[in-house]
């Protein structure tokens, strides 16, 4: 009896919520206004007070959903009972004008903070510019035949490293490449090459 009564009490009070709904782009921008008029008139309807709207315009939808590929985006915020709520998902799903809807229970915002979180202007601004990067120098050749154990060691420690010595004598012309990879290719059994 102590649970029904405190559903009871739950139903009854005011909770913030936040519906986020799209319209088909394929409407008409004249055509909008109205949709989104009946969709306040749907929230009066079940007693709900409507604290901010914001519209976010035409965007490309992530998928398309039926044959549309954009939508226009509409974010209310307002005050109503978690009974009213229920009702209103009703409504929405039966409602045909809307693409795709959410309903939420969000924190009380005002229009400015809505405004930033849909747009994301204020941390556009606050976002610190990057350093420079350095540029990294490219480590020292050392001749590896002229270096003993000790100065191998310590050309490793200072970021200089050993070339072979016949690694920088060898150049070898893009033809001579280009017959060796011919006799190569040719050639049927490839592991006495290898």
């Amino acid at each position: 009896m102590q649970q029904a009564g405190w559903d009871t009490q739950l139903n009854s009070m005011n909770q913030h919520y936040e519906l986020m709904y799209v319209v088909p782009g394929s409407r008409e921008l004249e055509q909008v206004p109205a949709v989104k008029t009946h969709v306040i008139d749907a929230l009066t309807a079940i007693g709900a007070t409507v604290t901010s709207e914001f519209d976010m315009d035409r965007r490309r939808l992530a998928y398309k959903i039926g044959q549309e590929s954009y939508g226009y985006y509409h974010l209310v915020q307002f005050d109503t009972t978690a009974s009213a709520v229920r009702e209103l998902d009703t409504k929405l799903r039966l409602d045909n004008e809307l693409l795709r809807y959410i309903l939420v229970k969000a924190k009380p915002m005002t229009a400015e903070e809505l405004k930033v979180m849909v747009t994301g202007e204020k941390y556009a601004k606050q976002r610190p510019t990057k350093a420079p990067v350095e540029a990294v120098k490219p480590a020292e050749k050392v001749s590896a035949t002229a270096l003993t154990e000790a100065e191998l060691a310590f050309a490793n420690a200072a970021g200089k490293r050993p070339v072979e010595a016949d690694a920088e004598d060898k150049k070898v012309s893009i033809e001579e490449l280009d017959k060796k990879l011919d006799a190569i290719l040719e050639d049927t059994d490839l592991s006495s090459k290898l």
